[in-house]
């Protein structure tokens, strides 16, 4: 996330702590440029937003498809 013009911001969060991801394309000149706003909602109400992002329906797919991929496994649960 750029701040000023020299300045980067950059944050990391797990994707075991993402809740929902979610797009937006706010106008008709969104939708044939495929550009949008991505959100990141993670648990405790902390949300991330991202906007004019490029294809932002096959970037929450892709989000998805790693998370459940490399997520932390629900099977794991031993009952013994």
């Amino acid at each position: 996330m750029r701040e000023g013009l020299f300045d980067h911001k950059t944050d990391f969060f797990g994707r075991n702590t993402i809740e929902t991801v979610s797009h937006t394309q706010n106008t008709f000149r969104d939708k044939i440029f495929a550009r949008g706003n991505l959100l990141i909602k993670l648990d405790r109400d902390i949300e991330y937003p991202f906007e004019n992002i490029n294809r932002p329906r096959k970037q929450v797919e892709r989000i998805l498809r790693y998370k459940e991929k490399y997520g932390p496994n629900k099977s794991t649960d031993k009952d013994i």
